[in-house]
């Protein structure tokens, strides 16, 4: 269980012409439940727990490249485990067990800004 579950269908979390901010959505790639994956998952999870306060959406989906191949090479994706960070026409790549607490906050909270 994550603390940010995907957008539900038809909900448009963009915030566009809703006054809102647009929404984060992060996508981890793991490679089933390998060493690195598993504290990639537990570091990220981790951290956006510990943002919840913060006023943008955020939308978490962990997708495992040994199911999903085709949306890791569709996103470019050659190592595991990888975080994409979208929001607006921002783009963040991290990759690694995402150890560097302060790092990977840092870079949700620049995702986040305009």
């Amino acid at each position: 269980m994550h603390p940010v579950d995907p957008p539900p269908d038809g909900i448009d979390a963009s915030g566009e012409g809703a006054g809102e901010e647009p929404a984060v959505y992060l996508r981890l790639y793991v490679a089933r439940s390998t060493p690195n994956s598993v504290r990639a998952e537990r570091n990220l999870t981790t951290v956006l727990a510990s943002l919840k306060h913060e006023r943008v959406l955020r939308f978490l989906e962990v997708i495992d490249v040994f199911l999903q191949p085709r949306r890791a090479v569709t996103e470019g994706v050659i190592v595991t485990p990888t975080l994409i960070g979208l929001c607006g026409d921002k783009r963040i790549v991290l990759m690694g067990d995402l150890a560097d607490r302060s790092q990977l906050e840092g870079v949700l909270a620049g995702l986040s800004k305009d």
